[in-house]
């Protein structure tokens, strides 16, 4: 059985260290370790606008950041995250000595998060930061592949279309030649024909 690391304080987080519990961790759509993780505040929003701080655990990936209500206690997450933001769409930004907001571009959707020290504030900032800058690029790269893609497929298509259209005129080629031919064999029987009555008729 795993046993997970020892729980960090909310002081210290750090780099997830290659431990089977940090491998089997789910992050994202895909099961991956986090490279970030630690215990900071996070401000609720209320109806009106206000709201304070809650502790929540945060797990920074490759291409997301989630947080949970706690931390997992036996090793593994056994429930979905309280909240998830894909960072390939997203601005990072301090707004504050200890605060951060991650805000989705397209709906402005945010997350305004707390540090506990100046220190904190500066590593999350950084690697939020080269999260969203690398995932921004890997999303770029891949819908520029798509593009490339669907214009291959394009002329591919096309191509297939000439060759359906030759194909089509060699077939009706070959057709009309193969109506001549039936057409001249049938002139031929046809002589045969008369030249053999015309022996019949002359006892031969």
């Amino acid at each position: 059985r795993c046993h997970p690391p020892r729980p960090l304080r909310r002081s210290e987080p750090s780099h997830v260290p290659h431990t089977p519990w940090a491998k089997r961790l789910a992050c994202g759509s895909h099961a991956m370790a986090p490279t970030l993780t630690a215990v900071l505040q996070k401000k609720a929003v209320g109806k009106d606008g206000s709201g304070g701080y809650q502790k929540r655990y945060f797990c920074l990936c490759t291409s997301s950041i989630m947080y949970y209500e706690r931390a997992p206690a036996d090793g593994a997450f056994d429930h979905h995250p309280k909240g998830v933001f894909y960072l390939a769409d997203c601005s990072v930004s301090a707004t504050g000595a200890l605060e951060l907001a991650i805000t989705a571009k397209d709906s402005g959707r945010s997350l305004n998060v707390k540090c506990d020290s100046p220190q904190q504030h500066a590593q999350w900032l950084a690697a939020l930061q080269a999260a969203s800058q690398m995932s921004a690029a890997a999303f770029q790269q891949l819908q520029a592949d798509k593009q490339a893609a669907a214009q291959q497929a394009a002329r591919d298509k096309e191509e297939i279309e000439k060759l359906r259209a030759e194909l089509s005129s060699v077939k009706s080629v070959l057709s009309e030649h193969d109506t001549a031919a039936q057409a001249r064999l049938e002139a031929e029987k046809a002589e045969i024909d008369k030249a053999e009555k015309v022996l019949q008729s002359m006892g031969m």
